[in-house]
């Protein structure tokens, strides 16, 4: 307030970095609130060159502030490689940021990182972005239990490789983030505020739909109650699902700031176990997915096209369900970013 006070015309932004466990106290929600309250805007510093690690560090960040309607940046605090370079474009493209800020040398320091900058930076538009998913974030497990943040970095990984989505918090739920949504999809399980849980119920009971994925406990901290039965139980058949199948991989830190390094399960066998039939689960509520596959092929919803970043270190030939439902059938070659 202080700083809108005496530079009433600038952009403003504060300045924050981490991938938030519990002893940094880093609400980035909140954060994110209080600088759209006064038309300001965050720039976190937490990415490298893994693109599911930069999304899952970024994206609580880029979350509330599209919910907010306050804007936001993204600033390298490890190494980006040539391949970084593009994934960086696309996070910020894909999540419609005001600026993405760079060092120097990490597009300069060769002619390949200048190259595939050039050809990229086009597909950066501020906002416009669509998304009708939500993923619950542990904003209680994680301070109750630092263990789930390796959970967290696992499963959204794959998350962001199935489909795009946004953070659901306890205070963006409280401020009403469910009524733009279409479904909540709770990947870690354990103790949430009681106000969250009860959101989510009233999210499910007009219609939302709620999948959960591989959690064995719900439970609300003020009363214990079981919201495993409460969302999923008999009652709730049609409007939920349960996946038995946990989403599997581990998740190691590394010596280079906010970065980790994920190594998945048998993607196989959780694409046919847990993404197709939550595919067909929301296709049958009415919503479709755009991506829905395990390839390291990621897509984006602008409302007029899909932005679409190939990044598994192949050509890929693959159908892509597109804005109008029609699905189509298109090469997408390597470390490329393209519209359709």
């Amino acid at each position: 307030k202080t700083g809108r006070k005496y530079f009433p015309a600038n952009e403003l932004y504060l300045c924050t970095g981490g991938d938030a466990p519990a002893w940094h106290a880093s609400e980035f929600a909140q954060q994110s609130k209080i600088c759209a309250e006064v038309n300001g805007g965050v720039r976190i510093t937490n990415e490298a060159s893994v693109y599911t690690s930069n999304f899952t560090v970024t994206n609580w960040v880029a979350s509330a502030s599209n919910f907010y309607n306050g804007y936001f940046s993204f600033e390298p605090a490890g190494q980006v490689t040539e391949r970084g370079v593009v994934c960086r474009v696309y996070n910020a493209a894909a999540t419609g940021a005001r600026s993405l800020h760079y060092y120097s040398s990490n597009i300069l320091g060769n002619e390949e990182r200048a190259r595939n900058f050039a050809d990229n930076v086009r597909f950066l538009r501020e906002g416009g972005i669509v998304r009708k998913v939500g993923v619950l974030y542990p904003d209680t497990p994680r301070v109750l239990d630092p263990a789930k943040t390796g959970e967290l970095n696992t499963t959204f990984a794959l998350m962001r490789d199935y489909t795009d989505y946004t953070y659901a918090c306890d205070l963006t739920i409280a401020d009403g983030i469910l009524d733009r949504l279409q479904a909540l999809v709770i990947t870690v399980g354990g103790w949430y505020k009681t106000a969250t849980l009860e959101k989510i119920r009233q999210f499910a009971e007009k219609g939302g739909m709620v999948v959960g994925v591989g959690i064995t406990e719900l439970r609300d901290i003020d009363n214990g109650n079981d919201y495993l039965e409460i969302l999923f139980g008999d009652g709730r058949k049609g409007h939920s699902l349960l996946i038995g199948t946990a989403l599997s991989g581990t998740s190691e830190s590394t010596n280079t700031s906010s970065n980790y390094r994920v190594t998945f399960g048998n993607k196989e066998q959780m694409q046919k176990e847990i993404f197709d039939p939550m595919t067909g689960f929301l296709k049958e509520g009415g919503l479709l997915i755009n991506d829905g596959v395990l390839d390291d092929v990621f897509i984006a919803d602008r409302g007029n096209a899909l932005l679409i970043m190939n990044y598994s270190g192949s050509d890929v030939r693959r159908k892509v369900t597109r804005t109008d439902g029609k699905e189509v059938e298109t090469e997408i070659p390597d470390l490329t970013i393209m519209e359709l």
